[in-house]
């Protein structure tokens, strides 16, 4: 499914682009404009819509070829964020996936790949909480999350592995005895019931952050991590700061960065909290080309 999606999106988008082509003469490039962008994946430049995230993509890839910084900020690793969106979007956009921010700011990279920032669970902490999880896999149905890998210690069931079918990649999720875990970087755990687990293994504040995903998933991180801190880390070693920087975003996990960053902004589609926070707001949603609206609006991108 999500392959024969590629290819439409592929299709579309090389549609939107011979289609708008005449129109480049009306694009404009602002000097005053932030020269990094980040955006978000899911909720935001992802949808399963064609025509909608065709639109989004053509804009991202016009932004990044005149040669504004726009990048990706998002929940997922690298490897997961390429599995959603596909080669073809890197093909079309010119953007590598480098510099970007991943697992919520916990995973950096410069624009040659390289690690930047790196701020995975303790290995204490990651250990108590697979023992504890691994002696009742149905209230938990763990995973753990690298750069590049998705582990449990679980052998889930066809519905449990569902829940995580759309953050997991390609090479599926590989069961492992919890002691392998401490050879791995972990930055991010998938559980349900998270509260019962944390309380039960008596972490703190000083082990992780939680928060909740749609599906009823607690995510877990380092206390550390968040796509605010990510961004900044990325805007330091270019030697700038958020004065220079816009964001789009939608969920719970955008608003300390729509709080920081200067020209923020919330697609249509957005939860309360992340249009409370961002400093914009337009009414498009990710399915009708809402990261299209906005960079039409920060860059004068035409679609």
């Amino acid at each position: 499914m999500i392959v024969a999606f590629h290819f439409l999106f592929f299709f579309l988008v090389q549609r939107i682009v011979a289609d708008d082509a005449p129109n480049d003469e009306f694009d404009r490039l602002d000097p005053k404009a932030p020269k990094f962008f980040a955006v978000d994946i899911d909720g935001t430049l992802y949808t399963d819509e064609g025509p909608g995230m065709a639109r989004n993509v053509v804009a991202f890839g016009k932004a990044f070829s005149r040669g504004y910084n726009v990048f990706l900020a998002t929940g997922r690793s690298p490897r997961s964020a390429r599995n959603i969106l596909g080669e073809n979007f890197f093909l079309s956009t010119g953007y590598s996936g480098y510099p970007g921010v991943y697992l919520d700011g916990a995973l950096v990279y410069d624009k040659d790949g390289q690690i930047i920032r790196d701020d995975p669970l303790k290995p204490q902490f990651v250990e108590k909480f697979a023992k504890l999880t691994a002696e009742d896999c149905r209230k938990y149905t763990p995973i753990f999350v690298t750069s590049d890998i998705i582990f449990t210690v679980c052998p889930l069931l066809k519905e449990e592995a569902c829940l995580y079918e759309s953050y997991s990649d390609i090479s599926g999720i590989m069961e492992v005895p919890v002691e392998s875990l401490k050879y791995y970087n972990i930055y991010k755990i998938f559980c349900m019931n998270g509260v019962d687990a944390l309380n039960a293994i008596n972490a703190t504040n000083e082990d992780c952050h939680m928060a909740s995903t749609s599906a009823g998933l607690t995510q877990i991180l380092s206390p550390t991590a968040d796509k605010a801190a990510g961004v900044k880390a990325l805007l330091g070693y270019f030697g700038t700061d958020f004065s220079n920087c816009g964001c789009a975003g939608d969920g719970l996990n955008d608003v300390e960065l729509m709080k920081a960053a200067n020209f923020s902004y919330a697609v249509g589609n957005a939860m309360p909290a992340a249009k409370s926070a961002a400093k914009y707001r337009v009414t498009h949603t990710n399915h009708t080309g809402g990261v299209a609206k906005i960079l039409n609006e920060v860059y004068g991108i035409v679609v």
